[in-house]
């Protein structure tokens, strides 16, 4: 079983958290993944932002003990689902910037990471998209291409399963304050990492 969050606040420097990347112990792909969130920490710990205090969760429903043992060892807190989910927008109207590592996760889960992440920021009530792409300036999302989601809204190609739009459709809505960045194509293993981008929300974007 998975440790439930029991303090999800967290108000100062750096939130890391890492979803979907599945079994290390059965999953070639799933290490490398975790591999590359073990390099984002850190970079973002002895980099150019060496003073930063920064939290590293993850969580997938696949992790066994021993993916327990090894993240802990290597510095990534373990949590259920729920309770990353719990996490992420608990800390209603906080400004602490959150890096959220996400490759290959089925569309639902990103559409719910930016609804509990526009609550972490914006707090509730209804905004209009600019507002809400405002709110999400200090979102890092590193994950499938929003893009490519996109094209295949406009042209009909997946209409239902885990690729098809929902009735909420933030990836849609927020298309136009999106800035994107393709990550490089990773030869050794082609299925860990691609179709992967940089997404993120910057003020400027409303321009």
């Amino acid at each position: 079983a998975h440790p439930t969050v029991t303090s999800p606040s967290f108000s100062r420097g750096v939130l890391l958290l890492a979803l979907g990347i599945g079994s290390l112990e059965r999953s070639r792909s799933s290490r490398l993944q975790f591999a590359a969130a073990k390099l984002l920490a850190t970079e973002l710990k002895g980099g150019a932002c060496g003073q930063l205090e920064l939290r590293c969760c993850w969580a997938d429903p696949q992790m066994s003990a021993v993916d327990l043992a090894v993240g802990n060892k290597l510095g990534f807190e373990a949590l259920d689902p729920t309770s990353a989910m719990s996490l992420l927008s608990s800390s209603e109207g906080s400004k602490t910037p959150v890096l959220l590592y996400m490759p290959h996760c089925d569309r639902h889960l990103y559409e719910e990471v930016l609804e509990k992440s526009l609550l972490r920021f914006a707090g509730h009530g209804s905004q209009s998209a600019e507002m809400k792409s405002q709110a999400l300036s200090s979102l890092i999302l590193v994950g499938n291409s929003f893009e490519l989601y996109a094209d295949r809204d406009e042209l009909g190609v997946v209409r239902e399963g885990p690729g098809a739009p929902g009735q909420k459709n933030l990836i849609r809505d927020l298309r136009p304050y999106l800035k994107e960045e393709l990550l490089p194509d990773f030869p050794a293993c082609t299925e860990a990492f691609n179709d992967l981008a940089v997404l993120s929300f910057p003020h400027s974007s409303t321009s």
